[in-house]
């Protein structure tokens, strides 16, 4: 078992998922887990249902596909957290639910793509 004892990672799109459960693991395993998400209440939500002391589940509100909005993350945690030792790149969407990916706008379409990326 891999010991995060003093680390810090950050894992986008951890609200739900996948990000979720690796959240609650390197949270579980030690680790001060910055997650993120584009919606601030859900990220908040989180944070508090994994860590309800507030130590060491971080929520930060970020759209991955605006690279300012990443690199304000990014100066954020290495200001107040000092290292950043792991990054999840899990974040990503499959476009609007209950059609077929042929019938998707375009926009729709580039709105997966750049979050994707």
């Amino acid at each position: 078992m891999n010991d995060f004892q003093g680390k810090i990672a950050i894992v986008t799109g951890a609200t739900t998922g996948v990000g979720e459960g690796i959240s609650l693991e390197l949270f579980n395993r030690g680790a001060t887990v910055v997650i993120t998400a584009r919606n601030k209440d859900d990220v908040i939500a989180k944070a508090n249902q994994i860590d309800p002391s507030g130590r060491r589940v971080i929520p930060f509100q970020t759209d991955i596909k605006d690279h300012l909005a990443v690199k304000a993350l990014i100066d954020t945690c290495m200001q107040r957290l000092g290292a950043i030792h792991y990054l999840v790149n899990n974040a990503g969407i499959t476009g609007p639910h209950g059609i077929s990916i042929c019938d998707y706008a375009i926009d729709d379409w580039y709105d997966v793509i750049n979050t994707e990326v």
